[in-house]
């Protein structure tokens, strides 16, 4: 897990406003501390295109209101995002920015990889003299060697700072997927003296892929499911450093994925299982019906009719399938008929030539084969 623990890069403030009567200002012209509670707001959910059990990218939004600082809400000092449930968080495989770096060299000595793909940002209150003035400062993230993740903000009009936050993954907790738990610095426009910096909104875009010798690794995968809208959740910690604290949640939902490729593949496959099945299924019933059928067939040999070279036999099938003739000095004789009485012509060999000048008796055999079972019968007959 990462740090909690925020680290301090740099501030540098503006001679203006490190002026006592611009400082006095303030403090006479600002309004009275109100004990009402802040409040947030969310809105969050993963990048478009984003596939069900496949890498993505996600981004969240928390928006606070409030007038208990100085007419705004409490300096935020730490947030909790939790993604929806079956989300995958993690930064194995990727490349990391030690926070040395970031502080003495900058982002742009970080290794390639190390940077989340899409940069944050902060919009927030910050005092000169009487006044609060709105600030946007981009804040880029990085995945820090301890685990977790760095994040730096950079302000640069009105106020100009440069400071670090550190935020740590958190595993799955009850009904909630894994998380981010962000501690944010407290940011000074005037060092010591004036009021913190409020915040009014943060948004964190997490992810980032990373491809090495063939492999990508990416640090957020969608989840492998969803039947309905998926829920994401935030809270937040407010304080003013000086024992004036408050806390506030939201939540907020999104739109299912669309189904993955993998997932696809699977749909496919089970599709055709399931085919496969059924006919099996039903060529396994309709063997079964055949078979049960089949069961009380017959053939019969009805008459035989001796001539010179042949035997005329008449055979009756109450199914139908191939009829073999056989029989001392017959030539095997195998066609296939229907259901019903038929004459079958088969010729006698040399042998049952001269064997029928003698007239002598032989057994003759038909058999009837089905797809299941094979039934026969014979008669004693004289060439």
């Amino acid at each position: 897990m990462g740090r909690s623990s925020v680290g301090f890069i740099k501030l540098r403030r503006r001679a203006a406003v490190a002026s006592f009567a611009l400082l006095m200002a303030f403090y006479l012209g600002a309004p009275a501390r109100s004990s009402a509670a802040p409040s947030a707001s969310l809105t969050a959910g993963f990048a478009a295109g984003t596939r069900l059990g496949e890498p993505t990218t996600l981004t969240a939004t928390l928006n606070l209101t409030g007038s208990e600082y100085y007419g705004q809400p409490l300096p935020l000092s730490q947030l909790t995002l939790r993604t929806p449930p079956g989300t995958a968080l993690s930064d194995a495989g990727l490349p990391r920015c030690e926070t040395s770096v970031l502080i003495n060299l900058g982002p742009s000595r970080c290794p390639a990889g190390s940077e989340f793909m899409f940069v944050g940002s902060l919009t927030g209150f910050v005092a000169f003299g009487d006044e609060y003035l709105e600030e946007q400062a981009p804040v880029e993230f990085f995945f820090d060697p301890e685990g977790g993740v760095s994040a730096l903000l950079h302000g640069s009009n009105p106020a100009s700072y440069e400071l670090i936050a550190h935020g740590e993954y958190l595993p799955a907790e009850g009904d909630s997927g894994p998380g981010l738990r962000l501690s944010l610095p407290a940011i000074e426009t005037v060092v010591g003296n004036a009021p913190l910096a409020s915040t009014k909104s943060l948004t964190i875009p997490l992810g980032a892929f990373y491809e090495h010798g063939g492999v990508t690794a990416a640090s957020v995968t969608a989840p492998k499911e969803c039947t309905i809208d998926l829920t994401w959740s935030v809270s937040a910690k407010l304080s003013n450093g000086e024992g004036t604290e408050a806390t506030t949640s939201a939540d907020t939902t999104s739109g299912c994925p669309a189904i993955g490729k993998s997932q696809e593949e699977a749909v496919v496959a089970k599709k055709a299982s399931e085919e496969a099945q059924a006919r099996k299924a039903a060529e396994e019933a309709a063997a079964k019906k055949t078979a049960e059928e089949e069961r009380h067939a017959t053939v019969k040999i009805d008459k035989v009719k001796v001539s010179t070279a042949r035997v005329l036999v008449t055979v009756r099938l109450t199914h139908a399938g191939t009829v073999t003739i056989t029989g001392t000095g017959l030539k095997k004789t195998v066609v296939s008929l229907a259901a019903g009485t038929h004459q079958i012509p088969v010729a006698l060999s040399a042998a049952g030539k001269a064997e029928r000048k003698h007239g002598k008796r032989i057994k003759l055999a038909a058999s009837l084969k089905m797809s299941a079972r094979t039934v026969k019968s014979s008669e004693k007959v004289r060439l």
